[in-house]
């Protein structure tokens, strides 16, 4: 998501593990429970990456097994769920990390507290950095630090 993007819409960012998103039950309960209020009754999703081919975007039912899956079914590929408005999205990287974006008010319905700040930002970049190796954040966190939730 471009930094134009993000600040045309005063939109901020937050960093979440991936791996919850597919495989921890009641994980997405949060995000599909703010999506409904928002009147969000379908998702589009699709994988995303420079390297692609233009590829299929899904229209889901916003509801937890539908989001799940579809984060399980492209882990291993960079993609994107959002509604059709574009009101808010949740960028998946690889398996690695995601990164819910959109109003303030969206992250903090659709993450829980402990999942908010600099501290589970902090958390999310070091796993990845384990894996990895140091530093290997150091362009994401550069791109997306002004828009970062804290």
């Amino acid at each position: 998501m471009s930094n134009a993007w993000l600040g045309e819409r005063d939109w901020t960012v937050q960093f979440f593990f991936y791996r919850d998103l597919a495989w921890n039950p009641g994980a997405t309960s949060r995000l599909v429970a703010s999506a409904l209020r928002r009147g969000q009754r379908f998702l589009l999703g699709t994988a995303v990456s420079p390297a692609f081919r233009p590829t299929a975007v899904w229209r889901l039912p916003t509801d937890e097994d539908s989001v799940e899956r579809f984060f399980e079914a492209n882990y291993r590929i960079c993609n994107i769920l959002f509604p059709a408005d574009r009101s808010f999205a949740v960028h998946g990287s690889d398996g690695d990390f995601c990164t819910f974006a959109g109003p303030e008010s969206f992250i903090r319905e659709a993450l829980s507290d402990e999942a908010i700040g600099t501290e589970a930002t902090a958390a999310v970049v070091a796993e990845v950095e384990r894996e990895y190796g140091k530093g290997c954040m150091k362009g994401t966190l550069a791109h997306y630090e002004a828009f970062m939730v804290e």
